[in-house]
């Protein structure tokens, strides 16, 4: 057989890097794309660090371990065979169908990513014009009044 989901422990493993990568998909972003009040510009760029740095630290740390931990544990009883997680013979390892599920978790991995950088993106890009749209079509002759610059009528829509 050339499919991988010959064991029940390769489709076990597969499931579980399928809900991890869509947990990160679905929960993580790496910008702050929802605030509580209105915020002055270096909260801003602190929140956005923070956001950033919380998301990086998941990805590099829980995930990653989850992920580890996870795909030993399916194989872990395995033994001998195309899944063998022990294997020491490099070349045997090269023609292995753990070899092959290794390079498919990392392209899952991969797709994670790429689906987690574009819908952070998109939420950033979405926050940023749902706050201006209410001004996009101002009269060119509008000025702002000299005394008042805090208050506005025009209102962003409320996040």
């Amino acid at each position: 057989f050339i499919s991988l989901l010959t064991s029940k422990s390769a489709i076990d493993a597969l499931k579980l890097v399928r809900t991890e990568c869509d947990y990160v998909i679905n929960n993580l972003s790496l910008l702050q794309k929802n605030f509580p009040k209105h915020v002055k510009l270096d909260e801003f760029e602190s929140m956005q660090v923070n956001q950033t740095s919380t998301t990086h630290m998941y990805l590099t740390d829980t995930w990653k371990n989850n992920l580890r931990q996870g795909i030993k544990t399916q194989f872990i009883d395995v033994g001998r065979g195309w899944y063998n997680i022990n294997e020491s013979d490099f070349h045997i390892y090269k023609v292995s169908k753990l070899k092959k599920f290794i390079e498919r978790v990392k392209f899952m991995m991969q797709d994670t990513l790429r689906f987690l950088v574009q819908e952070s993106c998109q939420n950033y890009v979405r926050m940023i014009t749902d706050a201006c749209t209410p001004i996009l079509h101002l009269k060119e002759d509008f000025k702002w009044a000299k005394d008042d610059l805090t208050n506005s009528p025009y209102k962003p829509p409320k996040n």
